[in-house]
């Protein structure tokens, strides 16, 4: 499959972003204000794996389905995140049980925004607002 260029980080924008460049969740929250132009509402306890009750609790949706320019959650351990979990945005839905996501600091290249393939299933769930 080819590959499309990635989104191009926003490196020196910072405003509302408060979580750590190059973390994935600096990228959700990134990559989700550049498609929709709202920044995610939670400031603290904001692991990647505390996105859903995040997003329950400031009433976004959350459900199994993808939709693209969601937030894709996976829960530690799920298709290899790691303790802390893992998120990154839906860029297209493939069909299958399967989306194409971009995210940061995943594999080898942690700093650097990739396209990965993820899975719908136990421990996978997309958060988006309305």
């Amino acid at each position: 499959m080819a590959q499309e260029p990635p989104p191009t980080p926003i490196v020196g924008v910072t405003s509302g972003n408060v979580f750590p460049y190059g973390q994935c969740t600096w990228w959700a929250n990134q990559r989700y204000f550049q498609l929709h132009g709202l920044y995610v509402p939670w400031r603290t306890q904001a692991d990647a794996w505390q996105w859903v009750a995040r997003a329950y609790e400031f009433h976004w949706h959350v459900s199994h389905d993808p939709v693209p320019g969601a937030i894709i959650v996976l829960q530690p351990g799920v298709e290899g995140a790691y303790a802390l979990g893992h998120v990154a945005v839906v860029e297209k839905v493939l069909g299958q049980g399967r989306v194409l996501a971009s995210t940061m600091n995943w594999g080898a290249a942690p700093w650097k925004v990739q396209y990965v393939v993820y899975s719908v299933g136990p421990g996978v769930a997309f958060i988006y607002s309305d």
